[in-house]
């Protein structure tokens, strides 16, 4: 017997299906979820939160422009050294390719 806010007010009903008859729960669905508390009901993420989510931080441009300004710094210390302006410890790790 389904819960009167399905069959009264229309709510959205719970997606989950009996694996034995095959038939959809009766229950409402959670708030902002497809399935009911019983089926494990958690909100569909939408937007930044979710998983999936492109946010354009790691296009090949922008990838290329942050290549070429670690190249020029990179330049810019290996000066500095050959000048004798900066001492001490030099950055660590492989040098970019700006390429």
């Amino acid at each position: 017997m389904p819960l009167p806010s399905v069959s009264k007010f229309g709510a959205k009903r719970c997606e989950a299906l009996n694996r034995q008859t095959k038939e959809q729960c009766k229950n409402p669905a959670a708030f902002g979820c497809r399935c009911c508390r019983y089926h494990g009901a958690h909100p569909i993420k939408r937007g930044e939160q979710a998983p999936n989510y492109a946010h354009g931080a790691y296009t090949q441009e922008n990838i290329k422009k942050s290549r070429e300004k670690i190249a020029e710094l990179q330049r810019i210390e290996e000066f500095g050294f050959a000048l004798g302006l900066m001492n001490g410890k030099r950055t660590k790790g492989r040098k970019a390719n700006p390429y």
